[in-house]
């Protein structure tokens, strides 16, 4: 056990930019999805005055729909960009998402009105979840099989500690002590888009080529 731990170790060390880059974007991403999925239905009943039920209901179906489909359609996405030749398609995909969220993350919780918010907010959702499918099996592509289970496990004990410890307690610190106004929160949550969408995309900038070098070398041997 100690010389398969030692192996996983070496092969982190040696690889760290490809894995960096992996994991750090996809936590980045579960900052905003955590702190999202906890603070949206709130969100909806503080700025347009509908009732918690209303909310939790209709976050709750577009997580449904609008998630389920965009893992599928991440999936098909990262084929098509396979199929143009690129060997690093499963980490690239998450880069073209989290900068095509940018501005309608953003956007979503400043909208009129709720049916506006939830409309953007859909998509949104749609967009964001077709990462983590294709993330998750685009570790499996740099890693040996016999340390393939191990490096899974940490990059979701990475996701769920940013997005759990970090994504809520972000945007309400946010609103309590930047914003210091409770009806803001629809800043906060825009705020978090901002901020964390770009950094994934640069996380992934960072170790495209050395993600795409494993590969290489993976397939080469």
């Amino acid at each position: 056990i100690l010389m398969r731990r030692s192996l996983l170790v070496e092969y982190l060390k040696t690889h760290w930019k490809a894995f960096f880059s992996l994991m750090g974007s996809v936590s980045m991403m579960a900052i905003i999805g955590y702190g999202t999925l906890t603070w949206f239905p709130e969100f909806l009943v503080r700025t347009y005055s509908i009732s918690k039920t209303e909310a939790g209901t209709a976050l709750g179906l577009v997580f449904i729909f609008a998630g389920t489909f965009g893992t599928f359609a991440g999936a098909f996405f990262c084929g098509v960009l396979q199929k143009r030749g690129y060997t690093d398609a499963n980490l690239r995909l998450i880069m073209i998402a989290a900068l095509i969220l940018v501005i309608p993350a953003t956007a979503a919780p400043l909208m009129p009105t709720s049916t506006l918010a939830l409309a953007v907010s859909a998509l949104v959702i749609f967009i964001h979840y077709m990462h983590f499918g294709v993330a998750m099996a685009g570790l499996q592509l740099i890693t040996p099989n016999r340390m393939r289970a191990q490096t899974s496990a940490l990059m979701l004990f990475l996701t769920n500690f940013f997005g759990l410890a970090l994504g809520g307690t972000i945007v309400a610190s946010l609103t309590d002590f930047v914003f210091n106004d409770d009806s803001s929160l629809r800043y906060s949550l825009s705020a978090i888009s901002l901020i964390f969408y770009p950094v994934a995309a640069g996380l992934v900038a960072f170790g495209l080529r050395d993600y795409r070098k494993v590969i290489t070398n993976r397939t080469a041997k």
